[in-house]
């Protein structure tokens, strides 16, 4: 106290690493302030103790702590640097200063050879984990005007703080042997169908001297302007998609001569746009006559490019001619058929066209003669199916016929009573690959608009026992995010079914199963968006009329089957009231497959790979 008077006084301090000798006491006293760096790391640090008595005024203390760490060494990492090169090339490579103590220090780099350089000349470098930590270097060398051999420098670190540390560098120079050289290294072209295009490519040698060439390539679509010749040359590259389908194709032009190393030239091509292909439009014509007699309709036949071409046309039935079997397209053909003879019955068959280069296209006929059945376009007779029942699309297997008049399996259309929509122009049978080709429409059953084309189906005997329908979707990708969608339906008709469809979404593709009664959705359910590419995906319905539900399994790419959808339509799903039963079928109970682009911008093609309906025991067999 400045008054020297004995007074009772009290001490604070605030901080961990500050202790006092006494924190209580009479004055006057010698008090000792204490304190422990351990655990600080470098810095400033500032307190206060504060000293306070009864009827006196309050006293701070002001402290402050500077930490600083011990430099020890220099330490630098990689203790040392290599170089290959060749003359006039530039290359760095970068080494890191720090200090061994981790203390803060200055430092200054030199280097002993004209070839190398220093990026950071000087600066300040710590320890890794305090102050500025580890202060990069980079070494750049320059070859320019270096002979070819071996050389060593070094670079010395130096700091008021530590001793020098030497970082040796070796270079070694090596006169690569002379190449060919092509600029641009490689050529990319984008082209539609049946249409070029070319680029200049120069041939020059890395030493720039005439050399003698030889070009090598082997792909019909790519043209050079020569083959052999001397550098420098310019070469004009040309390449032509004529007859070739969408896809990427690639090859390499291969540059040789004798005593230099050869080079290669790469070149892409890629073919994105509509293939030049014939096509009959109509794509189907059918005819439709109460007693037998002679009808005529009339199909166009052109290619997609508009280019002319000679045709020949080939069909075999004997109710069917045609006005032009040859000619040049465009065409207009008329197509004649004489129910003559003919009993009362569908008639099935098609007008194949081909040219050469051109893949066959066929127009599908069909010929109906009087009401064979209430059923169409099979009799009722054939809809019904005995379980188990597979589908291997390997083979002809009767029922609905696709383009090419090969039997399907399936023997009904979903569609609204009197509609046609059976489009066999739209179905493929790739036998040799197993899978059934379903090209889209924009049709689909959803509430009012029940225009779905090609929903294949058979008949079910839904009440007798559990059944399993199973497919697998190859790759169902290519959808627009605009509600595309593929995949397996079950129910009575177009305002009555569930289906277990891949669909393409605004926020991305999902398995999604969907229940619509009288019309109207009731139940539906998605799981989370993932990417199918290259993917496999197995769809199965379980159908379990003892407990009236649908179960629906999806499996993506062979692993994790998971249930999708849990639902329980009502048991006229299930054909339990035989009064709403057609008895000419045996079932109002309908499975099978479908696919629908919906709103996007162009048809899809979704390939089934089998189908099949088992027998099982529980909803989760």
């Amino acid at each position: 106290m400045s008054s020297g008077q004995v007074a009772a006084y009290t001490l604070d301090e605030f901080e961990p690493w500050l202790s006092l000798s006494a924190t209580s006491g009479m004055t006057p006293e010698t008090v000792n302030v204490l304190v422990d760096t351990t655990g600080l790391t470098d810095g400033i640090y500032t307190t206060a103790v504060t000293a306070t008595s009864p009827g006196l005024p309050t006293l701070d203390l002001p402290i402050t702590v500077t930490v600083q760490s011990p430099v020890g060494e220099l330490v630098i990492s990689p203790s040392s640097m290599s170089f290959d090169l060749a003359p006039d090339e530039l290359s760095s490579q970068t080494a890191f200063l720090m200090t061994s103590g981790g203390g803060t220090t200055t430092f200054t780099a030199a280097s002993d050879a004209d070839w190398l350089t220093l990026s950071a000349p000087s600066g300040t470098a710590s320890g890794a984990a305090t102050g500025p930590g580890p202060a990069p270097i980079e070494v750049m060398i320059d070859t320019t005007g270096v002979a070819d051999g071996s050389y060593t420098a070094s670079v010395t670190v130096s700091s008021p703080d530590a001793l020098d540390v030497v970082l040796p560098v070796a270079l070694t120079v090596v006169t690569p042997p002379a190449a060919f050289r092509f600029d641009p290294p490689s050529a990319e072209f984008l082209l539609s169908f049946d249409s070029t295009d070319s680029v200049a490519v120069t041939l020059s040698t890395s030493t720039d001297a005439a050399t003698l060439f030889t070009l090598t390539e082997n792909e019909t679509w790519l043209e050079l302007s020569e083959l052999s010749g001397t550098t420098p040359s310019t070469l004009e590259v040309t390449v032509n998609s004529t007859g070739l389908p969408n896809g990427v194709y690639l090859t390499q032009v291969r540059a040789s001569g004798t005593d230099i190393d050869e080079q290669f030239l790469t070149v892409q091509m890629t073919v994105d746009g509509p293939v030049a292909e014939l096509n009959f439009t109509p794509g189907s014509i059918e005819f439709q006559m109460d007693f037998p007699s002679s009808e005529s309709a009339t199909a166009t036949l052109n290619t997609t490019s508009g280019v002319m071409v000679d045709y020949a046309l080939i069909e075999e039935a004997s109710w069917l001619e045609v006005s032009a079997p040859m000619g040049t397209t465009p065409q207009d053909i008329e197509i004649y058929v004489d129910a003559t003879g003919l009993e009362v019955g569908v008639y099935q068959a098609v007008v194949a066209a081909t040219a050469e280069g051109f893949a066959q296209v066929n127009l599908a006929v069909q010929l109906t003669v009087g009401n064979p059945n209430a059923c169409s376009p099979l009799p009722c007779e054939q809809i019904l199916v005995d379980l188990p029942f597979a589908l291997t699309f390997t083979e002809d297997h009767g029922g609905l016929m696709d383009s090419g008049l090969i039997g399907t399996g399936f023997t009904t259309i979903d569609a609204p009573d009197g509609a046609d929509h059976y489009r066999p122009d739209l179905l493929v049978v790739d036998a040799a690959n197993g899978v059934l080709e379903i090209t889209t429409t924009r049709g689909l059953h959803f509430r009012t608009s029940n225009d779905q084309v090609n929903t294949l189906g058979v008949g079910l005997d839904a009440p007798n026992q559990v059944a399993i329908a199973k497919t697998t979707l190859i790759e169902p990708t290519g959808g627009a995010g605009n509600f595309e969608q593929g995949g397996l339906w079950f129910g009575i008709d177009d305002d009555n079914f569930m289906k277990f469809v891949v669909a393409s979404t605004p926020t991305g593709t999902i398995l999604h199963a969907l229940l619509e009664v009288d019309g109207i959705p009731v139940a539906q359910t998605s799981d989370v968006p993932r990417d199918f590419t290259g993917l496999a995906v197995d769809l199965e319905m379980v159908i379990d009329p003892e407990n009236e539900r649908v179960t629906a399994f999806g499996t993506v790419g062979g692993q994790n089957r998971r249930e999708i959808a849990r639902f329980s339509p009502p048991a006229a799903f299930f054909s339990f009231d035989a009064a709403g039963i057609n008895p000419a079928i045996g079932t109002r109970s309908f499975v099978g497959i479908f696919g629908s682009h919906r709103f996007g911008p162009a048809p899809l093609t979704y390939r089934f790979k089998g189908f099949s309906i088992g027998v099982g025991e529980t909803a989760d067999s």
